[in-house]
């Protein structure tokens, strides 16, 4: 700490004075004591300096602030931190001040100051402006032209009007950025009468706001009464109204297309609010093909200008989008027609999957003279095909009609075929495992951009896989679907590891749903079958077979991993021949407690004693299995909080997740990939010298 104030205290109306100790040793060059502004984070300027002429005495020192001087420098609002700098080192000075400080100051008609100490036990000096307290008392409207009365604060009125130098106030309206943000960029002032003790009217053109200018379909002018001196300083302040007032009813027309209304927003921002009709332009007929999208539409009293295709923005009533490609128009008698090239648009331009655009027009009014930037909406009886439009190998386009009419272009990038370098993947598991690569939105509808799934084996238990064939009656299972009979005969023929080392995989994800969820039917102790969902379906086929089996069940916990813990040594011993340990992914599977439901609560399963009994096998099994092949990678999605969810295309189920589960899970298998690879580097070189022989 260089220095630190030890007493403050006030000498006449303006002066206060300051003393101090400097706790360093001084050469000949004494140290410099000064007030900075403080300025915003957020912004950057440079900030003011005010430096003080400082007395010394040893190491003791004396400054007066005579703040009648600073009031050039006086601004709304500002905060005065006092430093001191000696050499290359510059602080804040710390406050010892035993008494408290009660001094307010007016060095300025419009401005108060305070000095205090900061929660860090430093000085600062607080400017702070009179309050105005400008409020709408009347209001008297004729076409265009509007007058407002207004009142302002009773002691601000006696400054102003004792002042020695002039004052003026303006009615000033502030343009924001774009309707929904509060920085400004554009102001228009009107002048104040007086007609009375403190009381004020001004005349407002509306006109004004439209004219010589290119509007957006909605733009925002918030109302603040500004008073003035002759050196520049001002006092902003906002306008205040009671939102009972009948502005707020009334509707202004300004042109053949745009209207003005006053509006009261939750921030209690008085402001006027100039909108295009809602659907100006509309599109008549549309012609699609996987060239181009044709447009014919109808612009009633507007010249077209320019039209441009536009990226959506995600903020509401964005005036500035960025502009894509510039589109070829013509215009005849009010009918316009405007042509996209959709191959154009996809090869030259970045495009995201699921990116919005939309084609904006910029149209003038022939009587009025306005300039407008506009989205063209789609008349009622124009019907949009739901099919995508195919434009290259890698993207498609559809088109869309949103919430208000406006036409709407989404694009996708299509899936593509598995290739040579897509990476092969096979899945021994349930769900869990094998949704994640699915196709829908739902799931991963790009996965194959990455992953060709090679074999899939759905819904066998270890037990069943590692025992001896069963003959498969396949005249049993007719009438069912193809896929089911293809999992019902691959769980009694046990063709798992015939079927891997067809498909030689890169890597082999697995998980112990079925182990940890169903249970086994044996007709001796070297041939069972699972007892899956699938199987489940042919009652008739249960029937014909109890008398010949003995159901293995998971309520005997001990008898069934009896079975189990043979059945999965034997797996493991013969899984790595086909598939090394650190090729192989291990999903950690745990049953949902409950879903979210349709209107938006969250419903618990009422079976919740088979949930937390087979999660509680779920997490023994894997744990078993990862001891006797400890280099398995895993994927556990169970440090998050994912539940099932009534819109799961499968149905509502304790196995069926919300639509993040499957795209992290989807993240989680490229980082084990990932890591993979980055450890083993040489296996994909390897892998591409094997395929190009």
């Amino acid at each position: 700490m260089l220095a630190y104030f030890n007493a403050i205290h006030q000498e006449g109306q303006q002066k206060i004075v300051l003393k101090g100790t400097f706790n360093e040793k001084m050469d000949n060059e004494k140290p410099d004591i000064f007030f900075q502004e403080r300025v915003p984070k957020e912004d950057y300027f440079s900030p003011q300096r005010m430096y003080m002429n400082v007395e010394w005495q040893g190491q003791e020192f004396t400054i007066s602030l005579q703040l009648d001087k600073w009031k050039e420098k006086l601004g709304q609002n500002q905060i005065w931190d006092c430093y001191i700098s000696y050499g290359e080192r510059r602080e804040k000075i710390q406050t010892d001040f035993k008494e408290s400080i009660r001094m307010k100051h007016t060095p300025h008609i419009f401005y108060t100051a305070k000095p205090y100490v900061t929660k860090d036990q430093t000085l600062a000096i607080s400017v702070k402006a009179g309050k105005l307290s400008a409020l709408v008392t009347d209001t008297q409207i004729e076409n265009q032209k509007l007058t407002l009365g207004f009142t302002i604060a009773d002691d601000f009125y006696k400054k102003i009007s004792n002042a020695n130098q002039p004052v003026e106030l303006e009615l000033t309206f502030k343009k924001r950025i774009q309707a929904d943000l509060d920085d400004h960029q554009d102001e228009k002032s009107f002048s104040f009468q007086q007609t009375d003790h403190q009381k004020l009217t001004s005349k407002v053109d509306l006109s004004t706001f439209i004219a010589g200018k290119t509007l957006a379909p909605m733009t925002r002018w918030d109302l603040f009464v500004t008073v003035k001196n002759n050196t520049g300083q001002t006092v902003t302040e906002h306008v205040d109204i009671d939102p009972d007032n009948d502005i707020f009813n009334q509707a202004f027309n300004l042109s053949s297309h745009l209207s003005a209304r006053f509006v009261y927003d939750e921030q209690e921002a008085f402001s006027l609010s100039i909108t295009t009709d809602k659907e100006p332009v509309t599109i008549q007929h549309l012609r699609v093909n996987e060239q181009n999208v044709s447009i014919e539409g109808k612009a009633d009293n507007l010249i077209v200008d320019e039209a441009v295709l536009k990226k959506e923005s995600a903020f509401a009533n964005a005036e500035r989008t960025a502009t894509v490609m510039k589109l070829p128009v013509t215009e005849k008698d009010g009918t316009f027609n405007v042509t996209l090239s959709l191959e154009q648009f996809v090869q030259h331009h970045h495009i995201d999957d699921k990116d919005l655009f939309f084609i904006n027009m910029k149209f003038r009014e022939k009587q009025a003279k306005v300039k407008m930037n506009l989205p063209i909406y789609l008349d009622k009886s124009v019907k949009l095909s739901k099919k995508p439009i195919r434009v290259t190998n890698k993207y498609q386009v559809r088109l869309i009609r949103d919430g208000s009419n406006k036409l709407q272009f989404r694009s996708r990038i299509r899936t593509q075929e598995p290739d040579n370098h897509s990476l092969k993947v096979a899945v021994s598991g349930s769900c869990f495992s094998r949704l994640g690569f699915g196709s829908r939105d739902y799931y991963n509808p790009d996965y194959k951009n990455k992953y060709e799934v090679v074999y899939t084996q759905f819904h066998s238990s270890i037990i069943s896989k590692m025992g001896k064939p069963v003959k498969f009656p396949e005249e049993k299972f007719t009438g069912m679907h193809p896929t089911f009979i293809d999992n019902v005969r691959s769980d009694f023929e046990k063709d798992f590891f015939k079927n891997l080392k067809q498909a030689k995989p890169d890597f082999l994800i697995l998980d112990f749903y079925v182990d940890g969820s169903k249970d086994v039917l044996l007709f001796d102790d070297k041939h069972m079958i699972t007892a899956n969902y699938m199987l489940r379906k042919n009652h008739n086929y249960l029937h014909e077979i109890e008398p010949k089996v003995t159901v293995l069940n998971q309520k005997n916990i001990e008898s069934y991993l009896e079975y189990w813990h043979k059945a999965i040594k034997k797996f493991c011993k013969k899984l790595v021949k086909y598939v090394p340990e650190e090729r192989i992914i291990l999903q950690k599977v745990r049953k949902a407690e409950g879903y979210h439901t349709k209107d938006g609560g969250f419903r618990k399963f009422k079976n919740q004693t088979y949930i937390q009994r087979s999660n509680y096998l779920f997490e023994y099994m894997e744990n078993y299995f990862l001891n006797l092949l400890p280099n398995v990678k895993t994927i556990d999605l169970n440090d998050r909080a994912f539940y099932s969810h009534y819109k799961h295309p499968g149905s509502v189920t304790p196995d069926h997740y919300e639509t993040n589960y499957y795209k992290e899970y989807m993240d989680r298998v490229d980082e084990n990939v990932l890591r993979y690879f980055i450890q083993n580097p040489a296996y994909l070189k390897k892998r591409k010298v094997k395929k190009a022989k």
